[in-house]
This record gives C-alpha cells, structure tokens and sequence, in this order.
C-alpha cells in the first residue's frame, strides 16, 4: 500500500489530468470549453473523499487551485504547454534510458561548451557544488538543499531523472519552475542550438544553465546524468566544491565495464585546486581518485568510517577537524546507506566556509 502526502497527492492529479483527460485536438482557443465541460468529471470532490486517501488539506488545495485556474483560464494553457515540450524533448536521444552504446559524436562536451554562449555563462559564477557517483547523488543533494535552505540560503538545483514531471529536474532559488517557464526556456534553448544534433540531457542541461543565469541564488547544486568526463554539466569549469558518491558499475555500455574506467570517467569532474569529497569506494577506485587528485593538485576527503565518522544507534557521529565530534540524527531517507550521502553532506557543509554553514546551528 502506498501512502502518499497532499503535495505528492496535488501532482499525481494534476498529472493523472494531464494525461489522461486532455484530447489531442486541444488548443490555447477551445481550452477553456473543454476545462469547462470536464468540470463534473475532474472536480468531483465527493469522489476524492471516496478513494479513502483522508487528507482533506490535499482536497482543500485542490478545491482552490482548481477555482483558481478556471478563473484565469491558465490550466488547460499550462497543461497544453507542457505536453508540447515533453513532445519536443521526447523526439531526442535519451541516454537515460537508451539501451545502445553512443559514439563520440554523440556524446561529447565540445556542443555543449558552444551553446554555453548562447544561454549565459552568469550562471557558472554562482559557486556550485558539483557531485558526481553512480548511488546517492540525488539523496546528497537533497540534504544539502535542505541545510543551505535552513541556513537562510537561495538554492538552484539541477537534477535528473525525473519521477513525473520535467520540471522536478530544476529548482530555481528554492521553487521548483512553471510549465511556462520550462515551455519558454525550451523554445529559446531548440532556436539557439539551430537544428543541430543534441542529446535529450543536453537540451535539459541547456534550459537549467539559461534559467539559473537569468535567477539570482546563493548557491548552484549540479548532479551529473552519466559519469563526469564528458558529461553536459561539466562546462562547470571553477566549481566552489566537487563530491563523488559511490561509485559501482552502471551506464557499462557508455562508461566502460570496468569499475576502474567507470572511476575515471566520474574523476572527470575534478578540477585543478578545488577539494573533492568522497563516498568509501573500494581499494581501487580509491586510488584513481587519489591520482586524480594529486594531478590536479586538489585536496581529497574521503569519508571513511571510524577515521571521519562513526554510525551511532540513533544517528552517526562526525569528526571535523578542529572542531570537537558532532553528532546528527539518523537521516530521514530509509536505509543504511543514506548515513553515507548524510555525511558527505556534513562534511561539504562543514568543509568549505564560503558556504556560510554553522555546524552549531
């Protein structure tokens, strides 16, 4: 059985509207008629109630969300907005679920260098924190997130896949973006890039990078989508931090299936003098890290048990140096593993101090 909160709730039902209500002859001119005529069928509260969820604040915010969009006749709008650019999105190579190896020309940095001067470089000023790693990099950004927003910070956040909607991929100081805005960015990103060939995460890394430059925020947080080297976001050339959550075989086809050659391609993201924190990786992928490190002169934490941190019963301990032992509750995010991620973040948080973070707040 699934339990889900209003806010899950609101998007799977604007979603199941989306998809499942919406005819294919719908336009911006008989949107409004069509909202209009689907009213007893898409507001049908006494049915919600009936599905048994129980949260009435869900079917509270439905009742005025829904008012609302009939009022400003911007729903159906919205709605056929966003269907236009999942269409123009889906009609690109997708990596991320693609079951054949690419060749080099497609799957390079040197377009996605090119394009950088057309959507804005202000963007790559905001520091960034820059993470990379087969497992836990979304769940390390969520806890970064969650800290830099408690800390008072504005936050972009550029991550992938996606569980329902595009738009779940960006977060622009703090707030996930509007189909229009996403509809927008798209149309502007597809006229730049002129027809030429581009990878679907391009495209998506493209409309994050012109949307962050045109947003003000304290800080960027960027994940990868496959391995590092030569991945879209790595145009990121001076980022504030880089972290590297484990590392095992994935993508073998477009990293290699080695974990050796999988570690080198991740190691792409570090940059010359800029410290990069890591998961525990195993003996060998440790040393390319450390290699990696040393050839760009860049300082290397690796978040070993017992010499960095200690898993407590309730929480975990950490030791950061110069300072006494902390220790934090167990992380949220079921699983042992997120103790990991928890502390990848702590020692990012506690790291770098043009990140502002008092680790007694």
């Amino acid at each position: 059985m699934f339990i889900f909160n209003s806010r899950q709730l609101n998007s799977i039902f604007v979603f199941l509207c989306s998809k499942l209500f919406v005819p294919n002859s719908l336009n911006e001119e008989n949107a409004f008629k069509w909202m209009t005529d689907q009213k007893n069928y898409v507001y049908d509260i006494e049915r919600v109630k009936e599905v048994g969820y129980g949260d009435f604040q869900f079917i509270s915010s439905w009742e005025k969300n829904y008012q609302s969009w009939m009022f400003n006749k911007t729903f159906p709008i919205m709605i056929i907005k966003y269907e236009n650019a999942v269409k123009s999105l889906s009609r690109l190579v997708n990596f991320e679920r693609s079951l054949t190896a690419p060749n080099h020309s497609q799957f390079h940095i040197e377009r996605m260098s090119l394009l950088m001067g057309f959507v804005g470089k202000e963007c790559l000023d905001i520091p960034t924190i820059h993470v990379a790693g087969t497992n836990g990099k979304g769940s390390t950004i969520a806890f970064l997130l969650s800290s830099l927003k408690y800390a008072g910070k504005k936050v972009h956040v550029y991550t992938s896949p996606h569980l329902i909607e595009v738009t779940e991929r960006f977060i622009l100081s703090n707030k996930k973006i509007s189909y229009n805005q996403l509809f927008s960015a798209l149309s502007y990103c597809e006229k730049v890039n002129g027809g030429e060939h581009i990878t679907q995460f391009e495209l998506l890394t493209c409309i994050a990078f012109l949307l962050m430059s045109k947003t003000k925020a304290d800080f960027t947080l960027i994940e990868t989508g496959l391995g590092g080297r030569l991945d879209a976001t790595n145009v990121i050339e001076n980022p504030l931090l880089t972290i590297i959550t484990s590392i095992s075989i994935d993508h073998s086809d477009f990293l290699g299936n080695k974990l050796t050659s999988i570690a080198k391609e991740k190691a792409g993201i570090i940059k010359k003098g800029i410290t990069c924190i890591t998961a525990p990786q195993s003996q060998a992928v440790e040393k390319i890290l450390i290699n990696k490190c040393k050839e760009k002169n860049a300082k290397l934490i690796i978040c070993n048990e017992k010499s960095l941190f200690t898993i407590k019963k309730n929480g975990f301990e950490i030791n950061i140096p110069g300072n006494e032992n902390y220790f934090f509750s167990k992380p949220s995010l079921e699983g042992p593993h997120q103790v990991i991620n928890a502390v990848l973040a702590v020692t990012a948080l506690t790291s770098v101090p043009e990140l502002g973070i008092n680790i007694n707040d």
